[in-house]
């Protein structure tokens, strides 16, 4: 059973059954000398890449693309800094799954977001149904209390 989702929820850690660790860079600043709000597309990105590929892969003669993408900005965030991106599944439906994400630097949370992907089949370009075993491997990051997170620090 899965737990009711309410973005909210994404601003508390210990939901998370995964992080990527990533650095803030020096170019991703912009003239106000903070994280430039086009780069947390980047970190968001960059986390549920790595993610999916550490529980594997699409299923074959498929593609995915965002069909939604959504991101709630908290605080400013500046230079130098490590960062924790969670991430977790918080919806899936017959061809698409919805990540969730907060990009913290410490205990401080400053944006949360959600990236719908859409499964496409690759001869047809049309939505196309996931897979059981897709399925199941996507679950296993659902959102959830989770006290021993995946930190990713590398590619898999």
């Amino acid at each position: 059973m899965t737990m009711p989702y309410d973005i909210k929820l994404l601003k508390d850690r210990s939901l998370f059954p995964i992080f990527v660790r990533e650095h803030v860079r020096y170019r991703d600043l912009d003239t106000n000398g903070h994280v430039n709000s086009a780069v947390f597309v980047t970190y968001l990105e960059q986390a549920r890449g790595r993610a999916r590929r550490s529980i594997g892969g699409r299923p074959a003669e498929t593609n995915s693309v965002v069909g939604r993408q959504l991101i709630n900005y908290f605080q400013e965030l500046k230079y130098p800094g490590k960062l924790d991106i969670g991430t977790a599944i918080v919806h899936i439906t017959r061809s698409t799954w919805t990540w969730g994400n907060a990009v913290f630097k410490g205990d401080v949370c400053h944006a949360t977001g959600e990236v719908t992907m859409v499964l496409i089949d690759r001869t047809t370009k049309r939505a196309a149904e996931i897979p059981h075993e897709f399925r199941e491997r996507l679950e296993k990051l659902r959102l959830r209390k989770t006290d021993n997170p995946l930190i990713l620090t590398e590619e898999p």
